[in-house]
């Protein structure tokens, strides 16, 4: 069976926990989950990331710019525009 994500409107089976576009957790999951999804939706910053270290440094005529940004290995959100947002 297949829903809706609450946050995105993505597809979703009923099979997965979290959504693969927005990682929202799926409320139909389990009870957990449901629970959980109902916390996110009034605090989208609670949604959990998988944050992963990405290297975007680069060499230059003057020397290397160190640059490492954190981006979800599932859904692609930047660690620091997700922190940063204010939710309204």
């Amino acid at each position: 069976m297949n829903s809706l994500c609450w946050n995105c409107h993505e597809i979703i089976r009923d099979t997965v926990e979290q959504c693969p576009l927005c990682c929202a957790t799926s409320p139909i999951y389990n009870v957990a989950a449901f629970k959980q999804a109902i916390r996110e939706a009034g605090d989208p910053s609670l949604i959990r990331h998988n944050f992963c270290a990405v290297d975007d440094s680069f060499s230059h005529e003057f020397g290397k710019e160190t640059i490492i940004n954190h981006v979800c290995s599932r859904c692609g959100a930047d660690r620091d525009e997700f922190l940063n947002t204010e939710w309204v």
